[in-house]
């Protein structure tokens, strides 16, 4: 486990002012999902928001770090499931926002 907290030790630099966005849409997933066939929406072509917040960190890690430090941080993250990633995700926001 101590080798994955140094691997995602690097996350609160890849998280921005988007991010908290993506959080809160993965959230409100499920209330969306219950309230759109209200509305005649089909969910089932709207990528789930989760996939998203997971692709949004990649990118900014492939951006941001080097090519063997963003392979041990891409296999750290991917083998978190869509909640933890949240979790993570909320967390590296507040450490982040703390450091300003």
């Amino acid at each position: 486990m101590r080798l994955l907290e140094i691997e995602l030790s690097f996350l609160p630099g890849l998280v921005d002012d988007q991010t908290p966005n993506l959080i809160m849409q993965a959230h409100r997933w499920e209330d969306f999902e219950g309230l759109a066939f209200l509305y005649g929406v089909d969910t089932t072509s709207i990528k789930h928001p989760a996939k998203c917040l997971e692709g949004h960190i990649l990118d900014h890690a492939k951006l941001k770090l080097r090519k063997a430090k963003f392979q041990a941080f891409k296999r750290a993250w991917t083998l978190a499931d869509r909640s933890q990633q949240s979790m993570l995700a909320s967390s590296a926001v507040s450490h982040s926002r703390s450091r300003l």
